[in-house]
């Protein structure tokens, strides 16, 4: 066991170029009982730690830098908007006060 103190380790590791790991920080949450059972429940059954049924939720920086056509992929032409709509369109007084605004700029529904 080193008698240097943290201090002196890393001025010394720093001197001496060697490599430093950095050892995560330990975090508190409170969590009422109910929602702490809850989540117990959900990791035990995935077989993994409540911290890791936490950290599989968050999302990855690689999944918020996607393009949007890649997150589209398989919604793109799933509506066809030339199909009759099932059922016809339900006037609403601001549907009217757009479409009357559409119809002074020379735009007419159909």
């Amino acid at each position: 066991m080193s008698s240097r103190s943290d201090e002196e380790q890393l001025k010394w590791a720093l001197e001496n170029q060697h490599v430093i790991y950095s050892f995560m920080a330990k975090y508190t949450i409170t969590l009422s009982e109910q929602t702490y059972q809850h989540l117990l429940a959900i990791a035990q059954e995935k077989g993994i730690t409540p911290e890791h049924w936490i950290h599989s939720q968050l999302p990855t920086p690689s999944d918020e830098l996607k393009p949007l056509s890649t997150l589209l992929t398989g919604f793109i032409g799933a509506i066809d908007s030339k199909a009759e709509p099932v059922q016809p369109p339900t006037k609403t007084a601001f549907g009217e006060a757009i479409a009357a605004k559409l119809a002074r700029q020379g735009i007419h529904r159909p």
